[in-house]
């Protein structure tokens, strides 16, 4: 009872307190003091006889009112607001007392007793100036916290080291560059998935077993800012606020994890979508860090990290437990996947869940990489038997690739002009080159790309090339004058190692690396032991050097410092190609990089021994080897022309099982030939010619037969060839096949690919092209017409392109002449649309089709005319006549174009009524979405609505709410939201119990 009076008269205070006042203590602190502060006056009473205590003669009831008519009084605010402004400075409690007896005076439902009113006001004004006090302390810590938080994070860094602007005079912040990723839910939590499928779910091993979390399915897809919507995460809400992130390497799992903790340091949570006063503290901790102490607590270490890292030289007693009571605390914990030993995994584990019992009502985000959180040997059942949601990042999509390239150089190059040339530049080089834009979707390739543009003004168009140079940049000092050919030894750190040294133990690391992945079974990076790493390096250091093996191992040891990244303590190194993984592992900071370089060892021992069966050999001994496919696709791309004809041959004859249904042999081939086709076209045209063919021979074929992922894979390697030289040669080879043998597939391969090129070249600037789709319309083929109208209706087509045509109006005139029928099988009127969507005599048209006797000419007229959307009273006045049409698609046609025309006059609006009765269903549940959307806020309207939503018809009912929620100023409408909720939108008939 003590603790409800004191929580509703706070709640009912704080408002009033806080107003009219400056006071660094924010809403939720006033209340808690004010709380604190009556719970203490009420508990001191508790020991006592009742007879004794204040409010003995007071109805239990009237105790809150009356003490919330006391605090409302002006002058008892007046003295609460002393310590809410200056700290340590009391309320005059003798003023306070006498207040408090004038209003029990006046309040005959409560009769304090006098002489117990003083003890108990000096216990409440000692409490609340004492928690006052403390929270304005904690203000002024989070101030400073915040402060540090922004200069130790708030900074781009690449393998470990920090971004300078062009003028490198100061590094860029996190926000100039920042884009917020995409997000897929993978699997809900336990308190949300159906019961069956928790009953099912495996809580230990099978016989024989490893456990294994439920399969991942895709639930839904979400921007990154649905993580922190504080709709999910309410008090009330059922939903979890635990979310274990997921991601590939480089996907950008701890640069989001900064970004998050920077803006709410910075104040500015609005810019991931939170409410702009919320008041949250962020505690950021990589697991990496803190596991290295030993049984250490989540918030001791935070407390430790504070006052070592952040300089903060002693934090006021109870700081963090201040905000994680009250549920106002975000918890980023980064980096799960670095727990590599199984009895730390469940240290660690029994830390988190000890936490989060601990401080239920926080907000707690967990990331791991992807395949170790999936494949690891630690038991993460914890986190998928319990409330937390799993999401994958996403890869960047094109137009999060243009904003990063956009943010990325209007923040470094200090002249806008220039800046868009160079933005320009990049764009259109991953615009136009597939293969190079798909390395962009990763956010860590991406900022690699961006670099090399920025230093070298070009960008190399082979992925080989492309990773010679981010090696170089990552064995280099790139971030201080990358114009003055900067060497590794000129740290002076290394004392027998030079840049051409490192860059060949790397290589040499590379394919060690990936012998040692080959032997075991488990996807993903191979992390090797530092000590291991080092007496590695020795070895090879001192052959390389011709140096005693205890130099060479003290070389060793500079190396691995120089060129590993450790985010706790980036001052220390200068490049970062390996980065440490768990406590003493290392990898290469993306796998790609791997292969790269162990594709190099691999070429360098083929000439060095001058043997070229070394190369047969491996592509023998590991050609379907997932661990190294990107290795031979590097290693092949960058052969002379006969050496990689023989490669490719030695594939062609490999005989891997089953290759008459899998075709393994031949999709490898193909796929080294969209990596670099111009040697094998060099060196044997015959050969080339002959993978093109059988490709041709599998796209064509019914892909019940060949399989569906063969069949998806065969498009994506031509869709990959069409990107390359030979595209020509591609292109004839479809022709010819669908002349000779009438073959539809081929056809539609052929308008795919064309539809693929228009997307990745300007193509669609040339007349030639134009024509050949316009035309694609009227082809007998289904798909191909459907392929043809997608095209001619996308974004990259505008009217700009049909003035390269020999006819302005080539389009209208054909169907003009009727060569295009008016059968909307055969034509797409919105593809006509798209084309030019200012020709009167294409409204004429359109207006003409209207009146047609084919209901679906008349239909695709309508929404025709809608897309158009050219407002004039000859189109309006039709489109309504066709309300009344015998055929609901064309009436459903109308009201749709009308929306999309935003007609909100009388006459539309009373037709739009008038259809909430029609036959049809979709008719009539667009005419109330149209009607919600048009804004129209009359008592008509809303009325006709409300009846709507006792409609039998659910789909009806829905489109009505709707509707009714888009009106939301009316009184009307607010009538209407609170029927809805007593209905819940009640069948006629059914009663609100049921």
């Amino acid at each position: 009872m003590t603790w409800e009076i004191a929580s509703v008269v706070a709640k009912s205070v704080t408002p009033i307190l806080g107003r009219k006042i400056q006071t660094r203590l924010t809403p939720a602190d006033i209340h808690k003091a004010v709380e604190q502060g009556l719970k203490a006056a009420l508990v001191r009473e508790e020991p006592l006889a009742p007879e004794q205590r204040l409010f003995y003669y007071s109805a239990p009831d009237a105790i809150a009112f009356f003490l919330e008519d006391f605090f409302q009084d002006r002058e008892v605010q007046e003295e609460l607001h002393k310590p809410l402004q200056e700290e340590h400075k009391a309320p005059l409690t003798s003023l306070l007392v006498e207040k408090f007896k004038q209003v029990a005076s006046n309040y005959a439902p409560t009769q304090p007793q006098d002489s117990f009113i003083l003890p108990w006001m000096e216990t409440f004004v000692k409490t609340y100036t004492e928690k006052t006090s403390t929270y304005l302390q904690f203000q002024l810590t989070k101030e400073n916290y915040f402060q540090q938080i922004s200069n130790k994070i708030d900074h781009v860094k690449f393998a470990g080291m920090l971004v300078a602007t062009q003028h490198g005079n100061h590094s860029l912040k996190l926000d100039q560059i920042f884009v917020m990723p995409e997000v897929e839910v993978l699997h809900p939590p336990s308190s949300q998935r159906p019961v069956e499928s928790r009953a099912f779910h495996p809580q230990v091993a099978l016989p024989g077993k490893q456990w294994q979390p439920l399969p991942m399915q895709t639930v839904k897809k979400t921007l990154a800012q649905y993580l922190l919507a504080v709709k999910t995460w309410q008090v009330t809400s059922a939903k979890s606020r635990n979310v274990m992130l997921l991601g590939a390497p480089g996907s950008g799992k701890t640069t989001l994890m900064n970004y998050v903790a920077v803006m709410l340091a910075q104040k500015q949570p609005e810019a991931m979508g939170l409410a702009p006063d919320l008041d949250w503290l962020p505690i950021l901790i990589d697991i990496r860090d803190w596991v290295e102490y030993s049984d250490i607590s989540i918030l001791d270490y935070a407390r430790q990290f504070a006052e070592k890292n952040l300089l903060l030289k002693s934090l006021p007693k109870g700081f963090f437990e201040h905000w994680l009571e009250d549920g106002r605390t975000l918890i980023l914990l980064d980096g799960l996947d670095q727990v590599t030993e199984p009895a730390k995994g469940e240290e660690v584990v029994g830390q988190i869940k000890d936490f989060i019992q601990q401080f239920p009502n926080n907000w707690v985000i967990i990331t791991s990489d992807n395949d170790r959180y999936l494949n690891s040997n630690i038991p993460w059942e914890f986190f998928w038997n319990q409330d937390f949601y799993h999401y994958q990042l996403q890869l960047f999509d094109d137009s999060q690739i243009e904003e990063f390239i956009q943010r990325w150089y209007y923040s470094q190059i200090q002249y806008k002009a220039e800046a868009q040339r160079l933005k320009e530049s990049l764009s259109k080089v991953l615009y136009e080159h597939q293969q190079i834009r798909r390395l962009a979707r990763n956010p860590l390739l991406l900022t690699i790309i961006t670099l090399i543009h920025r230093y070298h003004f070009r960008l190399p168009l082979e992925r080989y090339q492309l990773y010679d140079q981010a090696v170089d940049l990552l064995l280099t000092s790139w971030d201080n004058k990358p114009d003055s050919s900067p060497d590794i030894s000129n740290n002076q750190k290394l004392k027998y190692l030079g840049l051409n040294d490192c860059r060949r133990l790397m290589e040499r690391l590379g394919y060690w690396m990936n012998i040692q992945e080959s032997k075991t079974e488990k996807e993903g990076r191979i992390v090797i032991n530092r000590d291991e790493l080092i007496a590695w390096f020795g070895r090879e250091i001192k052959n390389l050097k011709q140096i005693q093996l205890d130099e060479a191992k003290a070389e060793a040891k500079r190396l691995v410092n120089l060129i590993s990244v450790r985010v706790a303590a980036p001052k220390e190194h200068r490049t970062g190609i390996l980065t440490q993984q768990g406590l003493d592992g290392y990898a290469f900071i993306h796998k790609i990089f791997q292969d790269y370089l162990c594709a190099q060892e691999i070429n360098y021992q083929a000439d060095n021994e001058e043997n070229f069966e070394i190369i047969l050999n491996h592509i023998q001994d590991y050609l379907h080897d997932s661990h190294w496919q990107d290795v031979l696709l590097l290693l092949i791309a960058q052969l002379k022309p006969k050496k990689a004809a023989k490669a490719i041959q030695e594939i062609l004859n490999h005989g891997s099982e089953y290759e008459s249904w899998l075709h393994r042999d031949l999709l490898f081939a193909a796929t080294c030939l969209a990596e670099n086709p111009q040697p094998l076209k060099i060196a044997d045209n015959s050969l080339l010619q002959e993978i093109l063919a059988a490709l041709v021979t599998l796209a064509a074929s019914d892909s019940r037969r060949v399989g569906y992922q063969i069949h998806q894979q065969v498009f994506q390697i031509l869709s990959d060839l069409n990107q390359t030289e030979i595209k020509l040669d591609l292109l004839q080879l479809l022709k010819d096949r669908a002349n000779s043998q009438k073959d539809t597939q081929s056809q539609e391969t052929q308008v795919k690919l064309e539809q693929n090129q228009l997307g990745q070249n300007q193509l669609w600037q040339n007349p030639t092209v134009l024509k050949t789709f316009l035309a694609g319309l009227e082809d007998n083929n289904n798909t191909v017409r459907h392929q043809a109208s997608e095209i001619l209706t996308s974004d990259r087509l505008t009217s700009d392109s049909l003035n390269k045509l020999d006819s302005p109006d080539y389009y209208l005139t054909t169907l003009d002449n009727t060569s295009l029928p008016k059968n909307p099988q055969n034509l797409s009127l919105s593809a006509i649309v798209r084309l030019d969507n200012t020709s009167e005599s294409l409204v004429n048209t359109l207006l003409s089709w209207l009146k047609d006797d084919d209901a679906t000419v008349r239909s695709e007229a309508a929404l025709a005319l809608g897309e158009l959307a050219q407002v004039s009273e000859p189109v309006v006045n039709s489109l309504l006549m066709r309300l009344n049409d015998k055929n609901s698609r064309v009436r459903y046609s109308s009201i749709w174009a009308l929306g999309k025309l935003k007609q909100r006059g009388k006459t539309v609006v009373s037709a739009l009524l008038t259809r909430l009765n029609d036959q049809n269903s979709r008719v009539r549940c667009l005419s109330a979405s149209v009607l919600g959307k048009l804004d129209q806020r009359s008592e008509t309207v809303v009325s006709a609505l409300i009846t709507s939503l006792k409609d039998q018809d659910s789909d009806l009912r829905c489109a009505a709410a709707t509707a009714l929620g888009q009106l939301v100023d009316t009184p009307r409408s607010k009538d209407a939201g609170i029927l809805c909720s007593q209905t819940r939108l009640a069948q006629p008939g059914q009663s609100q119990e049921e």
